[in-house]
């Protein structure tokens, strides 16, 4: 779907911001935590960070007692969406649609130690692998920020499509890729020297973005063009365009590289597709609108947050069919996965709640209130002991869900909240 240029520019950005008005994950951005002593001499610790747009807060939660230990104050109507933490846990950078900055906070004293102006409406960001940069896309200003983390300052402004959404760092971390939502193209940099050295076309209206874990391999949904593009990451070209279910939106890969499940948002399916044959092997019903998509570090299973279904879908990738539909908060939109395997936590938008979910029993152990209003991101740091890399994913999935194509789940009811379609579908 493609409005015009022109005069009608204004109009294009109202449209993005209405329907796409958060990013995924780094919503949903996981990453391990390494201390500074011994792993052995120090005790695991878990806290989720939960991004309450509402608000403008950031709410942590202690994993072990799920309870909020802490409010932070980002500020009032900056609409704080996701987030994205270091590889040694001391830092969480929250991106600000509203106020077009980026908030660094420390995660030993839970306060914000800087606020970086950025670009207009940042949305995704991306932490390269040595934790030196933070890349944020600025959807309606068409450029990615460069941040050094050392000095939390904006090094580079990188122009590129139009509307860039999700961002994706190969393993090494030396290319960045950024989906551009009304360019049609996906946009290849080098972080070495913050430039463009390709501009992909894809489909129609990309947005999610996952890439192989040997980084040969970049995967793009096309949000109306019903389709993945498979691209070659040595060439920088289209290998394969996959045909998947309707309105495709996010999607994670299995830790071994073998199998990317996407989420079909008017399909009410995900999509579980081989890599090495680039085909669909399975078409997995869940529930109404598939949103969020994340899979356990050992790859076994994949959870997708259902948004007018209130549930969350568990699914076994042996069999590639669902094992539980577990009921959550109303209009359940991000969630995260511990790294040992053990529990799943889900930003129920509506609700003002987070759901922790037993994994081993796929119940709902815990109901835990945001601290906040309208949580949407979250992510999960380690403190105490250092844990081996693993895959991130990437959902970038804390949008308003407003129509693209005619989604059904839109709309706010007197108290602003998010509001369910009787309609399946409004016209393609």
């Amino acid at each position: 779907m493609r409005l015009p240029d022109g005069p009608h520019r204004h109009r294009r950005r109202s449209w993005i911001r209405s329907s796409l008005a958060g990013t995924a994950v780094a919503a949903g951005l996981t990453a391990p935590m390494a201390a500074s002593a011994p792993a052995a001499a120090a005790p695991l610790q878990e806290f989720a960070y939960v991004a309450n747009r509402g608000s403008g807060t950031v709410s942590v939660i202690n994993t072990a007692t799920n309870t909020v230990t802490a409010t932070i104050g980002i500020g009032a109507g900056a609409f704080p969406e996701n987030l994205a933490t270091m590889a040694d846990g001391t830092r969480v950078y929250v991106a600000n649609a509203a106020s077009g900055t980026v908030s660094v906070i420390d995660t030993a004293t839970n306060t914000v130690t800087a606020t970086i102006p950025v670009g207009r409406f940042p949305g995704d960001l991306a932490i390269t692998p040595d934790s030196a940069r933070v890349y944020v896309s600025n959807h309606d200003s068409d450029t990615v920020s460069a941040i050094n983390t050392t000095t939390n300052t904006v090094t580079a402004t990188i122009r590129v499509g139009d509307s860039p959404q999700d961002l994706a760092i190969t393993p090494d971390g030396t290319r960045l890729y950024i989906a551009n939502a009304f360019s049609d193209t996906v946009s290849a940099i080098n972080t070495a020297t913050n430039t463009v050295t390709a501009t992909i076309p894809v489909g129609d209206f990309p947005k999610g973005m996952a890439i192989t874990p040997d980084g040969t391999r970049l995967y793009v949904t096309n949000l109306t063009s019903d389709t993945v593009s498979a691209i070659n990451t040595a060439t920088n070209t289209v290998t394969a365009t996959i045909r998947v279910g309707d309105l495709p939106k996010n999607m994670a890969i299995t830790p071994d590289g073998t199998r990317l499940y996407i989420a079909n948002a008017f399909s009410d399916t995900v999509s579980a597709i081989n890599t090495t044959t680039n085909t669909v092997t399975a078409t997995i019903k869940v529930g109404d609108s598939p949103e969020s998509v994340a899979i356990t570090p050992g790859g076994t299973r994949v959870y997708v947050t259902n948004l007018n279904s209130d549930t969350v879908s568990a699914i076994n990738t042996t069999t590639n069919t669902v094992t539980a539909t577990i009921r959550v908060g109303d209009f359940p939109q991000d969630l995260a996965i511990t790294p040992d395997d053990t529990r799943a936590y889900v930003t129920n938008l509506n609700s003002d709640t987070v759901s922790a979910i037993n994994t081993a029993t796929n119940t709902v152990t815990a109901t835990i209130p945001a601290g906040g209003s309208d949580p949407a991101g979250v992510a999960i740091t380690h403190v105490g002991i250092l844990l081996p890399p693993r895959p991130v994913v990437r959902n970038n999935n804390n949008n308003n869900n407003k129509k693209i194509r005619g989604v059904r789940d839109v709309g706010t009811k007197g108290d602003g909240k998010h509001r369910r379609s009787t309609s399946k579908r409004c016209g393609r």
